[in-house]
């Protein structure tokens, strides 16, 4: 099953969930109340909400943000892959510096 990015109330509440490419990896924005705001943890969206826990569509709610919780974490890095595929300095990681034998000329 795939999980929804969006959470919609038709004329009452509208919940997007972002992931992002700088910055914080996941954000929300939450539109409520005619106004619109942006997120990044999801205890602050739902203090914005303001939606009660006890009643169904809280339950909802909350549900929906919870079903993310697994992938709040970024994945390893694959060294080997980074060293055999990559162009950067992480990619030669166990080649010499080549500023280590240079003199600064004063």
């Amino acid at each position: 099953m795939k999980k929804a990015d969006c959470f919609y109330i038709p004329n009452e509440l509208s919940i997007q969930r972002l992931q992002n490419r700088e910055g914080p990896p996941i954000s929300f924005v939450v539109w409520a109340k005619n106004s619109s705001r942006a997120f990044d943890r999801k205890e602050d969206a739902l203090r914005h909400i303001k939606w009660p826990k006890s009643t169904p569509t809280g339950v909802l709610i909350r549900e929906w943000f919870d079903q993310f919780d697994d992938e709040g974490e970024l994945p390893e890095l694959d060294m080997q892959r980074i060293q055999s595929e990559g162009f950067g300095p992480e990619a030669h990681g166990d080649e010499k510096d080549p500023t280590t034998e240079t003199r600064m000329i004063a």
